[in-house]
């Protein structure tokens, strides 16, 4: 049995310019297949100005889902998925206590 457990990601998004994003974070961006985000249509919009395919599962994760979200991202992860958590750069004001139960569960 493999009990290799996933890798969590956070990407922070560039504020202004898409074209601030780092190599390492768009390397990931092009990596994994699940994201958890706080505006999933932002990010759409963010993979289709960069030219990534967008074959990714993307689950909204933000202040009002976390709570339930997070056993099943926790569930994932121990799953051996990786998981991209993304703080859009418009939202950044709620990061603070947006994903403190996801924390609190690691």
């Amino acid at each position: 049995m493999d009990n290799k457990i996933g890798t969590l990601y956070v990407i922070g998004l560039p504020i202004g310019n898409v074209k601030d994003l780092t190599l390492r974070s768009r390397e990931i961006l092009e990596k994994i297949k699940l994201f958890a985000c706080e505006d999933t249509r932002e990010f759409r919009r963010l993979l289709k100005e960069l030219s990534i395919p967008q074959d990714q599962e993307l689950i909204s994760f933000f202040e009002h889902t976390e709570r339930i979200k997070t056993p099943e991202l926790i569930q994932r992860l121990n799953q051996g998925e990786d998981l991209g958590l993304v703080v859009s750069h418009s939202r950044s004001q709620c990061r603070d206590h947006c994903f403190s139960h996801f924390r609190a569960s690691l």
